[in-house]
């Protein structure tokens, strides 16, 4: 079910996907061949609001899991309420020797937009690195290293399959790069890209995912949106649980 808002009336340039906190999520189904360019070495970016400063539970931001026979590795960002520190978590192939880099942010100020990158070297003594707003957290040493080849899915503002921790707030321009860069390019996407649906600022080079918000829809789980991948070019359905709605943030 589709309900379109008024294109002339909504806001062009800046809408974003909400997640209400109780059954809303996004989910991108992602063969090997998709999977390759996310397990390892890449460079994530999206921009994150939570509606309110107000919560007492953690939640998931965007989680990221093999789902092959046999494979449990997985990664996630997500924001630890009684620390209120956001977080990045990876685990092995078997789902052990997790390992986490985190970035002090107050509750207050997760209720304001932030651009929040992660850079992973995926090997052994390689780095797990997060920033916020373009200023470098905590650094873990990498200790799951490779993951093996295997199907995946991709899940913004869950924990899926577990679904126990939902996400209440606004995610926008998720990008993920082939690349473990940091230093000044996160900061030439922080200071370029901003909460908004177009990617066209940030930097071209070995860009390997993107979905941007800007169908200014509501969807039902019924609904769905497109994502691009890169190396060779693919576009993805992502499909929706709950009732999301895509619309300027509050």
């Amino acid at each position: 079910m589709f309900n379109m808002y008024d294109a002339a009336n909504v806001w062009a340039n800046d809408s974003a996907i909400f997640f209400d906190g109780v059954n809303d999520s996004a989910t991108i189904n992602m063969p090997q061949a998709l999977n390759s360019g996310v397990r390892n070495n890449f460079t994530l970016s999206l921009w994150v609001k939570s509606h309110s400063a107000i919560f007492n539970a953690d939640f998931v931001m965007w989680y990221h899991t093999e789902t092959g026979a046999g494979d449990h590795a997985s990664q996630h960002l997500w924001y630890d309420e009684s620390e209120e520190k956001i977080k990045f978590t990876r685990t092995d192939a078997d789902g052990n020797n997790a390992a986490t880099s985190e970035y002090s942010q107050s509750k207050a100020r997760i209720a304001e937009w932030a651009h929040i990158a992660v850079r992973v070297e995926g090997f052994v003594g390689g780095t797990i690195s997060i920033f916020v707003n373009a200023l470098e957290g905590d650094n873990e040493a990498d200790n799951p290293g490779d993951w093996t080849a295997s199907a995946a899915s991709m899940y913004y503002g869950v924990n899926a399959p577990a679904n126990n921790s939902f996400f209440n707030g606004y995610i926008n321009n998720v990008a993920i790069w082939n690349d473990n860069f940091g230093g000044s390019t996160i900061t030439e996407i922080y200071n370029q890209g901003e909460p908004k649906n177009e990617l066209y600022s940030y930097p071209a080079s070995n860009m390997y995912f993107y979905h941007v918000s800007n169908e200014k829809t509501f969807v039902s789980d019924t609904g769905y949106q497109r994502a691009t991948f890169g190396a060779p070019a693919s576009i993805e359905r992502v499909e929706y649980s709950g009732a999301i709605v895509v619309s300027k943030p509050a």
